[in-house]
């Protein structure tokens, strides 16, 4: 039997962060290079050190995240612990950057 498939044979490290508005990292989870980013989002979600007060049950945190991510399993996973996902292709973070002036694009 050959390597499998799916992984090429991959070696390394992949690394899910998670980082407040300001870049300030709220938890980190590390695993191999081979698993898809969608597996790691809730491990790194409920991972999260919140600093400050907790968050208000009513008022859902945002979520934003690039297309690796996009589909049911992340959306379900993020609106069950009180996100709201923003997740866009690359294309669409462009235009929308593009076509306002004085806005950034963010993921």
């Amino acid at each position: 039997m050959g390597a499998n498939p799916t992984d090429q044979g991959k070696n390394g490290r992949k690394r899910s962060l998670l980082v407040d508005a300001r870049g300030i990292p709220l938890s980190l989870i590390a695993s191999g290079a081979n698993v898809h980013d969608v597996k790691l989002l809730e491990p790194t979600l409920d991972r999260t050190v919140l600093a400050g007060p907790e968050p208000d049950p009513k008022r859902p945190r945002n979520l934003f995240a690039d297309a690796g991510y996009k589909g049911d399993p992340a959306f379900q996973a993020a609106v069950a612990r009180n996100y709201q996902p923003h997740i866009k292709q690359r294309k669409e973070e462009a235009d929308a950057k593009r076509n306002q002036p004085g806005w950034k694009a963010r993921r």
